[in-house]
């Protein structure tokens, strides 16, 4: 029996040294999450779009195992920006059990955003694991440390320090309406209504304009397209600033304007109007500067009942007359 007991305990004795050992997975460390940037070069403006961005995530397939979670960017790996040039996009990491190198590509998701251009270069997040300041003892809670460090492009590649990791293209332009008037019945100082409309699926920012000069003014393009009335007057101007690269605009005067062709007396209508266009297809592209100048004219021939063609001769004819009678009167005055 003795010899029973002492047997049982020797084996609980080893079990226990067994359970001991299998604790060196236990020590864990989880690295503090990163922020890095992603920046929108402005060709053309200086609005940033309001828009979802996605990331997709790819463990490199040698990553070791004994890793709780995942690294993920921003919030389920999407990060809303908010209209700013610079977006700071965070990431955070999974739970490391196991000294060792982690490989982490991640690449930005090509958006349908209008004048966009996404940035098609990954980045790479290397974890490296280890015991911390030389330790061996993995069994001690804490015993592990990890240091994170991002290249551009690949594991071997350039480290990201003051750079964006993320660089998108963001094409912009910006269109000037112009009114111009002529003609001996135009007035200079009537107001003119001009319908402009913009059109353009998915664009994420808003429009900026100001007529002749005045407050600024924002308009947004919902549901692909917007549309605003301006008055303007003799070489005044309505000038749309940060329009996305891709939006198409119409710009056409109200039809009454011209209206009434046969009543010249009226201040309101009569006009012919004509367009000189810089883009005839009326397509912004990044950093265009279109313009649409629009020429009323209201002109008529003055009615004097005298050919001007011989109204020198008719002064000329009156001159002399009025010299003959001057003569005839002094003669007869002498007599």
């Amino acid at each position: 029996m003795k010899k029973l007991l002492s047997i049982l305990m020797m084996l609980t004795l080893l079990l226990s040294i067994g359970v001991t050992a299998y604790a060196e997975g236990e020590a864990s460390v989880t690295p503090d999450t990163v922020t890095v940037t992603k920046e929108y070069t402005l060709t053309g403006g200086d609005a940033a779009p309001i828009e979802e961005l996605s990331f997709t995530v790819t463990p490199d397939a040698g990553n070791l195992g004994g890793v709780t979670g995942e690294l993920v960017v921003g919030e389920g790996n999407k990060v809303t920006t908010s209209g700013e040039a610079t977006v700071d996009i965070p990431i955070a990491f999974p739970i490391y059990s196991k000294v060792g190198i982690y490989r982490y590509t991640i690449s930005e998701n090509t958006g349908d955003t209008l004048g966009v251009a996404y940035d098609e270069t990954p980045i790479v997040v290397v974890v490296t694991v280890t015991n911390a300041q030389g330790s061996t003892d993995t069994a001690t809670e804490d015993a592990l440390e990890a240091t994170v460090a991002i290249h551009a492009d690949s594991a071997d590649g350039d480290k990201i320090a003051d750079t964006a990791a993320f660089t998108n293209t963001y094409g912009l332009g910006q269109l000037t309406v112009t009114k111009q008037v002529s003609g001996n019945l135009a007035s200079n100082t009537k107001k003119f209504t001009i319908h402009v409309s913009f059109t353009g699926d998915n664009a994420k920012s808003e429009l900026r304009y100001s007529v002749a000069g005045g407050e600024e003014q924002t308009l947004a393009l919902n549901n692909g397209g917007a549309s605003v009335d301006v008055e303007l007057s003799s070489t005044q101007s309505a000038v749309f600033t940060n329009i996305p690269a891709g939006v198409s605009y119409t710009v056409e005067e109200d039809s009454r304007h011209t209206e009434g062709a046969d009543n010249p007396g009226s201040t309101e209508e009569g006009y012919t109007v004509s367009y000189e266009r810089s883009d005839e297809e009326g397509l912004i592209a990044a950093g265009d500067q279109d313009t649409v100048t629009i020429n009323n004219e209201k002109k008529t021939e003055i009615q004097t009942g005298i050919s001007l063609d011989s109204l020198p001769y008719l002064l000329i004819a009156g001159v002399a007359a009025a010299g003959l009678a001057t003569m005839i009167f002094r003669r007869r005055t002498e007599e």
